[in-house]
């Protein structure tokens, strides 16, 4: 049977007990479905491979006809150039999804990350994307579903408030942020690559997304600031509770390493001799770092009091996986809101943290005039340094080493009251 669709002609259309296919006559292959419970718009082609195929336009109610006309010329217009809209509806229906990529992702991309790494992805996917965007396929995300996305994370919409923590007996508390956005857009465009190289992607839509900045200030203590820091540290209250963590503070200050590779020193690293850390793994790869002298003075205090049945400098002081101390961040917190004995705070520096203490480091070594170059090899950059990684340096360099003495006896010596400063100066001198 054939008519012309249109509103009118549709209206004297009836179901007469079965399915029936109603063709229009002015365009071929455009027709209506009679059923009992709908009426439906479709097209009939054959396509590249001459196989004949049906595709639903749509049902009647939700297009009209001129609509429905209009939509089956557009479809019948893209199968002359070999397209097959049936296929790509099929292909459609099996396209990965976000949440889909992130498993793929975290199961096949990122055999080249550290475990800190791997497990902070993991958070980012658990906490901010799957809940955001998960159920997206990953061919629907363009530039405006991740600045979307990226606003969300930053005002920490749709995130969950807490979750179950990976550490014993804690759980940790999800919020959002510039810096949790920022991190959330750059691990998408990495899985975005990672697509793209096995062809399930033809382009990066997180490319074209202003990543914010993190509007973080260096915060450091000032040459000025080290002997009242010094006068917490020293504090009664805090040497008594605190005296463990105050020593990694110190070790930290004196020789500008990251906080896992101090919290997780072991003996065996150490060369006591040379100076230097033997490190077979950090944040920039194997590397033997130098350390001063004021370090070296606190490592041989650690020594002679060392846990012999433990192979970390800071061995764990309760049950732990790691078997060392794990949560320098959070006790500098503590140790910082110690108060004296008319409740006011022995020393107070907002927004310092542990990595201040490495941006302290350097900025002690900028005033002694060090080199960049050189500083920057105390501090283990991984490029644009000489001498500090265990790929290039097999002999520790004097200017490093001499440096390294400087840095750490300045601020070791800037810790401490005036009359332990000249006994430390006069020590130091002696031995050289």
């Amino acid at each position: 049977m054939k008519i012309k669709i249109t509103t009118s002609t549709i209206k004297n259309l009836k179901y007469t007990g079965q399915s029936e296919r109603v063709w229009d006559s002015e365009l071929k292959g455009f027709g209506i479905r009679i059923q009992k419970d709908c009426f439906s718009f479709f097209i009939k082609y054959r396509n590249h491979h001459n196989k004949q195929c049906y595709y639903s336009l749509g049902r009647l109610g939700v297009l009209t006809a001129d609509e429905a006309r209009k939509l089956a010329k557009e479809k019948l217009a893209g199968i002359c150039l070999n397209k097959d809209p049936a296929q790509e509806r099929a292909d459609d229906k099996k396209v990965m999804t976000v949440a889909e990529l992130c498993d793929w992702y975290m199961d096949k991309g990122i055999g080249h990350k550290k475990p800190k790494t791997i497990q902070d992805n993991a958070s980012t996917i658990k906490n901010h994307i799957k809940p955001l965007i998960g159920n997206m396929p990953i061919k629907s995300v363009n530039c405006g579903v991740l600045e979307d996305l990226l606003t969300d994370i930053k005002v920490g919409q749709k995130t969950k408030s807490k979750t179950k923590s990976l550490k014993p007996r804690g759980v940790s508390v999800v919020r959002g942020g510039t810096y949790a956005a920022k991190k959330a857009i750059e691990l998408l465009s990495a899985m975005f690559n990672f697509a793209m190289r096995y062809d399930k992607l033809d382009k990066n839509p997180a490319q074209c997304v202003k990543k914010p900045k993190d509007n973080v200030r260096e915060i450091f203590l000032s040459y000025e600031e080290l002997p009242d820091f010094g006068k917490l540290l020293s504090n009664e209250h805090v040497v008594a509770v605190y005296g463990v963590w105050v020593n990694v503070i110190k070790l930290l200050l004196l020789t500008g390493c990251r906080k896992t590779e101090i919290q997780s020193l072991k003996w065996e690293y150490i060369n006591f001799d040379e100076q230097y850390f033997d490190f077979p793994d950090t944040k920039t790869g194997a590397q033997k770092r130098v350390f001063g002298r004021g370090a070296l003075t606190l490592l041989q205090e650690l020594y002679k009091y060392r846990d012999p049945n433990s192979p970390f400098v800071f061995p764990a002081t309760r049950d732990s996986k790691d078997g060392h101390l794990t949560a320098a961040y959070k006790m500098l917190g503590v140790i910082m809101n110690t108060r004296d004995k008319n409740n006011r705070l022995i020393f107070s520096k907002p927004g310092l943290a542990i990595h201040s203490l490495r941006h302290t480091f350097a900025s002690i070594g900028e005033y002694l005039g060090i080199s960049p170059l050189i500083i920057g090899g105390l501090l283990g950059h991984s490029k644009g340094h000489i001498g500090i990684t265990g790929h290039y340096i097999h002999t520790v360099d004097k200017s490093l080493r001499d440096a390294a003495d400087s840095i750490s006896l300045e601020i070791m010596t800037n810790l401490v009251s005036k009359v332990e400063r000249n006994g430390i100066t006069k020590s130091y001198k002696n031995s050289t």
